[in-house]
């Protein structure tokens, strides 16, 4: 019969310990305002920009994301 006591205590004391146990939550990732947000292009913005000389229409292409000029101009039809 004392066995029998001893295994109803310890299941008594296990489930106490589950359900009066509490939990935690931990930040693992500081939010700083040092730090900037990376933020990445998944592709680059190109279009086409257009001049007008002497009567002729002319195209080139330009990369707004780079802000930088792509090829040359040529005659646009």
């Amino acid at each position: 019969m004392t066995k029998m006591r001893r295994v109803v205590v310890l299941i008594a004391v296990a489930g106490e310990l589950l359900v009066t146990s509490s939990v935690q939550a931990m930040n693992l990732v500081s939010a700083s305002a040092d730090v900037a947000p990376v933020v990445e292009y998944k592709s680059a913005k190109i279009r086409w920009r257009y001049k007008l000389k002497n009567g002729v229409m002319y195209k080139r292409l330009y990369n707004y994301t780079a802000k930088k000029w792509l090829g040359s101009w040529v005659k646009a039809d």
